[in-house]
């Protein structure tokens, strides 16, 4: 097996400068050095390859310090240790929310009060949490469902036993 094998099925992308270095404008200087490129006899792009001209394309110096020193951002990378595998860079990353968060329209959509707990902690109190269902009957929890309501129970039983009635 291969570690970076093509990816099947996914459409890669074309490239796309980062912002800090698109803001110097050298893509324009670079399409306009290409089209005049296509211009020219192929003589003259003959004679170019024999005696090159450098220099064609003008940066202002200033301009490329400020992109690379000034204005860089740091890319998105994998943190040390974490292991590379297909797909990884289309995977959701939970960077600004986080599992627990309530953001603020979706307090003001159930109608909650600032401070208040969410209305489905009571029925998480009474009953097993959503989450843990599908781990308790895998893992050595078992004691749990001995102390479950007779309604959580069923509800239990019929996720456990049938996983597509609640979808």
């Amino acid at each position: 097996m291969l570690l970076f094998q093509a990816k099947r099925g996914i459409a890669k992308r074309p490239f796309q400068l980062p912002v800090f270095i698109a803001a110097t404008g050298i893509e324009k200087m670079r399409q306009a050095y290409i089209k005049k490129e296509n211009s020219k006899r192929s003589k003259q792009k003959q004679r170019g390859c024999t005696q090159p001209k450098m220099g064609k394309m003008d940066i202002d110096y200033q301009d490329l310090h400020g992109a690379f020193f000034k204005y860089q951002t740091k890319p998105n990378l994998t943190s040390h240790g974490d292991l590379y595998y297909e797909g990884k860079e289309f995977e959701v990353k939970l960077r600004e929310m986080k599992p627990g968060m309530l953001s603020r329209k979706l307090k003001e959509a159930l109608g909650m009060p600032d401070g208040a707990p969410p209305p489905w902690l009571k029925s998480m109190q009474v009953c097993i949490q959503p989450i843990i269902v599908f781990l308790v009957y895998i893992t050595n929890n078992a004691f749990i469902i001995s102390q479950l309501t007779p309604i959580c129970l069923f509800i239990f039983s019929c996720m456990v036993l049938h996983p597509l009635i609640l979808v």
